[in-house]
């Protein structure tokens, strides 16, 4: 009997991307957290793209409740993904093509401002496992959606697809 064929991960000759989300600002004085809530993330292959990089694996430091990961690649910004309530918290995602944007869109219906003080990194991930950092930066102001180059888009480029 015929079975669906999983994703397909990295071979063991290629690179592997990394991108991570990483927060360890105490962003939630109530519960003492490092709260994450991100509506929607995309990854581009190129600047000018309209085609969205899919992640095969996600990892983070664990899910709050009905809030899972893959909300944040399900195409709908009304859905968000959210961490556990601790500090630190991070969201992984592992692609096999190099990312060149990103585009974070964030909640709509609250908690913007937990987003300052995200770091977002970008890795490749060698064969032998050595991580090269790409690109890091520091998101510092609460908006409704972040457009980052961190591959070889200039500062003024950014995705056609964005929303």
């Amino acid at each position: 009997m015929p079975t669906d064929a999983p994703t397909p991960g990295p071979t063991a000759s290629a690179v592997t991307y990394l991108v991570r989300f990483y927060q360890d600002t105490v962003n939630d004085a109530e519960s003492s957290s490092c709260l994450t809530n991100i509506a929607e993330i995309y990854l581009y292959d190129s600047c000018s793209s309209t085609t969205r990089l899919s992640p095969y694996l996600l990892d983070g430091s664990g899910e709050y409740y009905i809030f899972y990961y893959s909300n944040c690649f399900d195409g709908d910004t009304s859905t968000f993904c959210a961490s556990m309530f601790t500090c630190p918290t991070y969201l992984d995602m592992y692609v096999t093509e190099p990312v060149a944007a990103i585009t974070i869109v964030n909640r709509e219906d609250c908690c913007q401002d937990r987003m300052v003080g995200m770091q977002v990194l970008y890795y490749s991930i060698a064969v032998t496992g050595d991580q090269t950092l790409l690109y890091s930066s520091t998101i510092e102001a609460t908006a409704t959606s972040y457009e980052l180059s961190v591959g070889s888009c200039s500062p003024t480029e950014s995705p056609t697809g964005a929303p």
